[in-house]
C-alpha cells in the first residue's frame, strides 16, 4: 500500500518539475519543490490521523485475527503508519530525482534497499519471540534511512531541493499544486481501499487463510508492478517536458509507446509465471494454500491489462487536467469492495470475486481510453492499432510455444527455466516483428545502451 501511494504521489512534484523543465523556465523549480513539501506534510499529517482512528475500530474486534496475533498486528499496523509518515515526506525529494532523470542513484538506491529487506527477513530467524514485530521494527527503519539518503542527495546535488517559506507567497501556485496532489490523493487512495478493502472483505466472510492466499497473489503483482515501472521512470519525465514544450504530438507518441512497452515488459515475467505456476508455487512455498494459483493467474492477467494504460495516465497527468480521471477511474476501481461484499454475501466463491476484478479492470481501461481521448487527444483507433492489438499479436507467438513446450515435456525444476527461456527468446523475436515500429525500435535500443533520453535523436 505504501509503496503504490507513494509512487502515485511523486507523480504531482515531478508533473510540475517537468513541465517548466520542458517550458525552459527553471526560475520556478525551487517555489514548486517548496509548495510540495509543505503540501506533502499536510498530506501526511492527515494520513496518519485517519490510519491511527482507523485502527481503534480495525483491531475491536471487525478484524477477523486469532487473539493470540492481534498484539503483533497492532504493532505492526501502528510501525506502518511511522513509516508512512516518512514516506510521504519524502515524495519531493522522490520527484525531484525523477524530474532530473537521475536513473543511477535511484538505481544504486533501489539494490541496497532490496539487499537491506533481504538481510532483514534472513535476520528474523535468529529471534525465537515476537519475530513479526521484529521485521517490520526493521522494514520501517530500512525505509526511513532510504529516504533520508535520498533528501541528502537531493541536498547535495540539486539547488533546486533548499527549503524555505517561499511558498507562502506563492498562494497560486499553492492552490493550483494541492488541487492537483488531492485528486491524485483521491486515485491513489481509490486502488488502495480497492486491493486493502478486497482483503477485509475476504477475512470477514472466509477468514485468515483466504487472506494468506490472496496476499500471496498481491505480492506476486507487487514485484511485477515494480518491475515494469522501470519504463516509467524513463518516459514520464519525457511526456510532462514534451506537454511543457507544447509538443503534443510527441507527447502522445511517447505516452502510447511507454503502455505498449509496459505490458511487453510485463510478457517476460507473466507468460512463464502462468504456465508454471503450481511448480513455481510449491518451490517458493512450504505449504501452498488451496487456490493459490488461481488467484495468482487472474491478479497476473488483471495486471497485464493494467499495464496498457500506463502511457494513458503519464499522459493525462501532464496536462494537469486529472480531476476527471481521478474521480471516474477511481470510482469504479473502487466498486470492487461493494460488489465483493454482496456475492460473497449471496454465496458465491472468492474466485468469483477475482473475475470481477477482471471485468472492472477492464471497464476501467475502456473509460481511461475514453477520458484520454477527450483530454488528451488519443483516438480510439491509435490506442487499437498502436497498443492493444499489438500487445495481443505480440503475446500470442509465446503463448502457443509455452503451450505446446509444457504440454509435451513432464515437469520438473529445471523445467521452469526452460519455460522462461524458451519465452524469452520467442518475445524478443515477435516484439520486433509485431511489437515496435522501426522509430521505436531505434529509441528502444538507445535506452538499453544507456543514452539520456533528452539525447536520443529519433523522430518520436
Amino acid at each position: 500500500m505504501l509503496t503504490f501511494l507513494n509512487g502515485a504521489m511523486i507523480i504531482t512534484t515531478q508533473r510540475y518539475l517537468s513541465f517548466y523543465l520542458g517550458a525552459g523556465d527553471t526560475t520556478v523549480l525551487n517555489k514548486i519543490f517548496n509548495t510540495s513539501v509543505f503540501i506533502h506534510f499536510i498530506i501526511s499529517v492527515f494520513i496518519v490521523v485517519v490510519l491511527e482512528l482507523l485502527s481503534l475500530f480495525l483491531f475491536d474486534g471487525f478484524l477477523n485475527i486469532p487473539s493470540s496475533k492481534n498484539v503483533d498486528a497492532s504493532w505492526c499496523f501502528h510501525l506502518m503508519v511511522a513509516s508512512t509518515f516518512f514516506t510521504i515526506n519524502a515524495v519531493p525529494y522522490d520527484s525531484l530525482i525523477n524530474a532530473k532523470e537521475d536513473m543511477l542513484f535511484d538505481s544504486i538506491n533501489g539494490l541496497v534497499e532490496t539487499f537491506l529487506k533481504f538481510l532483514a527477513a534472513c535476520s528474523i530467524s535468529y529471534f525465537s519471540n515476537n519475530r513479526l514485530i521484529v521485521y517490520s521494527l526493521l522494514i520501517v527503519g530500512i525505509t526511513i534511512l532510504v529516504r533520508i539518503s535520498k533528501s541528502v542527495w537531493c541536498k547535495i546535488k540539486y539547488k533546486e531541493s533548499g527549503v524555505s517559506v517561499v511558498f507562502l507567497k506563492e498562494r497560486f501556485l499553492f492552490k493550483e499544486m494541492l488541487s492537483y496532489a488531492s485528486w491524485n490523493l483521491f486515485g491513489s487512495l481509490c486502488y488502495v481501499a480497492s486491493s486493502q478493502g478486497i482483503a477485509v472483505v475476504l477475512n470477514r466472510f472466509l477468514g485468515v487463510g483466504i487472506n494468506g492466499t490472496y496476499a500471496i497473489a498481491q505480492q506476486m503483482n507487487s514485484q511485477l508492478q515494480s518491475f515494469s515501472v522501470i519504463i516509467g521512470k524513463a518516459l514520464n519525465p519525457q511526456i510532462v517536458k514534451s506537454e511543457g514544450a507544447k509538443d503534443r504530438n510527441r507527447m502522445i507518441k511517447l505516452a502510447l509507446l511507454s503502455s505498449k512497452s509496459s505490458a511487453i515488459l510485463l510478457l517476460f515475467i507473466i507468460i512463464p509465471l502462468i504456465a508454471e505456476i503450481n511448480g513455481i508455487l510449491n518451490i517458493w512455498l512450504k505449504t501452498v494454500p488451496p487456490q493459490t494459483a488461481a488467484f495468482c493467474t487472474i491478479i497476473l492477467i488483471n495486471a497485464l491489462v493494467n499495464q496498457m494504460s500506463t502511457g494513458l495516465k503519464a499522459s493525462v497527468q501532464a496536462t494537469g487536467q486529472v480531476k476527471l480521471y481521478q474521480s471516474v477511474v477511481g470510482t469504479t476501481i473502487m466498486l470492487i469492495v461493494p460488489l465483493a461484499y454482496i456475492l460473497l454475501s449471496m454465496g458465491y466463491s472468492a474466485f468469483h470475486i477475482l473475475i470481477c476484478m477482471t471485468m472492472i479492470e477492464l471497464f476501467s481501461l475502456v473509460l481511461r481510453v475514453i477520458i484520454c481521448n477527450k483530454k488528451v487527444g488519443i483516438s480510439y483507433g491509435l490506442f487499437l492499432n498502436e497498443v492493444f492489438f499489438r500487445v495481443v499479436l505480440v503475446a500470442i507467438p509465446p503463448i502457443v510455444s509455452i503451450y505446446l513446450f509444457t504440454q509435451n515435456i513432464l515437469f520438473t525444476d529445471y523445467r521452469i527455466l526452460y519455460t522462461a527461456f524458451i519465452n524469452g527468446i520467442v518475445l524478443i523475436v515477435s516484439i520486433m516483428v509485431f511489437g515496435l515500429k522501426k522509430e521505436e525500435r531505434d529509441f528502444m535500443m538507445s535506452m538499453l545502451k544507456g543514452n539520456r533520453l533528452k539525447k536520443i535523436k529519433v523522430s518520436i
